[in-house]
């Protein structure tokens, strides 16, 4: 079955409420199955949404009889920034995806929470789809020891994705806003001609540090996690620098 995807432009790829209650009401109801929304926010640097943003978007598509997805893959990273519960956050959502190998470093490992009738149609799809397992006991385990063990530690992850992107804006050729970083991603974008933001990547990449280009022309993401450490966002802060003076020519 085909499918028609309705985006609409949002702030730090946020929807805005007032957007999505219109974009419904002039497309009526037909063809629009799920209303999405991802929070945090992976195209707008982690941004997380506010609470009655989300309510608001809800409240306007069940109104008309349409579900909400939550994709929660860092809705740990959010509750840890804000101290807002989790479960605040998925409430306004009919179902909720999560992920435990982001954030919490599981080795891979995703969860579906919802109703039991959308479970069991999700499970179904799972199966067509190839994506049944047996035996995945040592998954979960994973997944269990990063529920148990790492929510408590995101926050360091925040503070230095802060310090690294206050970092990397002071160099010149970069250009971020260190005060929209509000979780563990960092994206920025090299001045003009942004036709080398690959080589700046593999200048960045050439001293074991890796990033990636994402999100538009010149930019670039840079992802913390329980593996950075503090000398290694020192080192990662090098690795830009050195790549600026080598590939933008600045000083």
């Amino acid at each position: 079955m085909g499918r028609e995807y309705r985006p609409l432009e949002g702030d730090r790829g946020r929807l805005r409420p007032e957007d999505v209650t219109r974009t419904l009401a002039d497309g009526g109801t037909d063809g629009i199955a799920l209303v999405e929304v991802e929070n945090t926010q992976n195209w707008g640097s982690g941004a997380i949404y506010p609470v009655p943003a989300l309510e608001a978007i809800a409240t306007a598509a069940h109104e008309r009889g349409i579900p909400v997805h939550l994709d929660g893959a860092r809705i740990w990273n959010a509750s840890a920034a804000t101290r807002i519960p989790s479960a605040r956050y998925a409430a306004v959502a009919d179902t909720v995806m999560v992920c435990f190998s982001k954030g919490l470093g599981a080795p891979v490992g995703s969860a579906l929470a919802g109703s039991a009738d959308m479970v069991r149609e999700a499970r179904g799809i799972r199966k067509t789809l190839g994506g049944g397992m047996r035996q995945v006991g040592i998954i979960a385990a994973g997944a269990l020891h990063g529920l148990r063990h790492h929510r408590d530690r995101l926050n360091e992850d925040h503070r230095r994705a802060r310090a690294y992107a206050e970092a990397i804006a002071a160099i010149p050729g970069i250009r971020l806003d260190p005060a929209a970083i509000e979780t563990n991603i960092v994206i920025a974008e090299i001045d003009p001609p942004h036709e080398r933001v690959d080589a700046f990547v593999n200048a960045v990449r050439d001293q074991g540090v890796l990033i990636t280009a994402f999100g538009g022309p010149g930019r670039f993401r840079a992802v913390t996690h329980l593996d950075v450490d503090d000398s290694g966002i020192e080192r990662a802060i090098e690795a830009v620098r050195q790549a600026a003076r080598s590939v933008l020519g600045t000083a």
